[in-house]
């Protein structure tokens, strides 16, 4: 079995960079616990995953024996080694005996003594050189994480008898062309090759899957197959939860809001709409805001009011009937800081950039809707403004694993940036 040790920067980097290593073991010597301990009351981003790091080994932790080692899903083997903490005058060759570096780089060699395969794992040039100079396998750490494997809420089939089946049909049995999804995840049905596109599909229940058919919120059409898919989650009145991420500029608050106007306003099949949003600020604070707290909270939803005027501006009184609705408070833009408590009932609830929610704070959100109300959350796991939640451990990420499957529940994750070429590219390359 290969053995992998993480040093301080490895884990920093990546607070979950123990899962690359399937089939593996992977070591953490104690006294990186002690320099997280340190790191973590930075405010910066080197901060922010150190506590990261800290908490899911606490977590861990509790599964079993952390010293003697776990064993994690892919057959990753997870152990604190407590030795070397405090090394003899024979170890003055490998560097300072109270350096954190040097006590990593023992325990890395002692474990190579007695296993072929021992690298360590660190972001730190000079300790990946004096590692390789005692003959010790060393290797960088990509700053990167697992989000991919994050439930998207939607695949690809390739299965053309299964595909001109439901195009001509209403529905097709899973078990029966041995389709595996979940329910209310949705499918893009292709021929055997994968070549040719034949029909989008959603599975329902436990066995049937339908064809879904584009639909258009206050006329607005889909852009792309992703995007239909969301529509289709949007509109669907049996979903009572439904949860959207995307990079930005790929048309999770437009279509979320053409949804909330068909819905609200359209079609009245809920009384009201309230839009919810965290107050996290990107940069600096501007301060103390006067006036009252309708006024305080307006520069948070500027781009709820951007979309809108992309919706509703082709009316030349767009604003008057948008204040007129929010006077009767058939719209209505709330911070989430005042939710405690409270009952919707009859409602449909938007929560935008629910990526910036913690794990508790999903939880009293969805804990409020009452009889026909219909949360749906929208965000971009990777523009997180709080610091102290990460792409892995936040509220939205947590429901959207924790609902996967569930009837009442569904998710689809936009691909495709549809605001730009511009927007697109720097949304995945910065």
């Amino acid at each position: 079995m290969d053995i992998y040790v993480l040093d301080t920067s490895a884990l920093v980097s990546d607070p979950f960079i123990y899962k690359k290593f399937n089939n593996s073991k992977v070591v953490i010597p104690i006294v990186v616990l002690s320099e997280l301990d340190k790191l973590k009351k930075q405010t910066n981003e080197v901060g922010k995953h150190a506590r990261v790091a800290v908490k899911n080994l606490d977590k861990l932790s509790d599964l079993g024996d952390i010293n003697t080692g776990i064993l994690l899903e892919n057959e990753i083997f997870l152990q604190i080694d407590i030795d070397y903490c405090n090394l003899s005058t024979e170890h003055k060759k490998y560097g300072p005996l109270d350096y954190g570096d040097t006590q990593i780089l023992v325990n890395a060699i002692s474990l190579n003594k007695d296993h072929d395969s021992v690298t360590l794992v660190s972001r730190d040039i000079n300790l990946r050189v004096k590692a390789k100079a005692f003959g010790l396998n060393a290797m960088d750490c990509e700053e990167a994480n697992n989000i991919h494997e994050l439930y998207t809420g939607h695949k690809v089939i390739n299965d053309s008898e299964a595909g001109y089946l439901l195009k001509d049909g209403s529905y097709i049995s899973a078990k029966e062309f041995d389709i595996d999804l979940d329910v209310n995840q949705y499918a893009l049905i292709n021929d055997d090759y994968g070549k040719e596109s034949i029909c989008l599909a959603k599975k329902v229940d436990d066995d049937d899957i339908i064809k879904i058919e584009p639909q258009k919120p206050w006329k607005v059409s889909s852009r792309n197959r992703e995007q239909a898919f969301l529509i289709d989650l949007l509109l669907d009145n049996d979903i009572k939860l439904a949860t959207v991420t995307g990079i930005a500029g790929t048309g999770k608050s437009l279509l979320t809001l053409a949804s909330m106007l068909h819905l609200v306003i359209e079609k009245k099949m809920y009384g009201k709409c309230i839009v919810f949003r965290p107050i996290e600020s990107v940069g600096k604070e501007l301060g103390y805001l006067p006036g009252l707290v309708s006024e305080k909270i307006e520069p948070y939803f500027k781009n709820i009011m951007d979309n809108l005027e992309v919706l509703l501006g082709k009316n030349p009184q767009w604003k008057r009937d948008l204040e007129m609705w929010k006077s009767a408070e058939k719209i209505c833009f709330e911070p989430i800081t005042y939710i405690r408590g409270r009952s919707f009932s009859n409602t449909l609830i938007i929560c935008d950039e629910a990526q910036n929610l913690s794990k508790e704070d999903i939880k009293t959100l969805l804990t409020r809707a009452g009889e026909n109300t219909k949360v749906i959350l929208t965000g971009d796991i990777y523009q997180i403004d709080n610091d102290c939640l990460d792409a892995e451990d936040n509220g939205l990420t947590y429901v959207i694993e924790k609902f996967k499957g569930n009837k009442i529940a569904g998710h689809v994750t936009l691909l495709k940036g549809e605001r730009s070429e511009l927007a697109e590219t720097a949304a995945k390359i910065l």
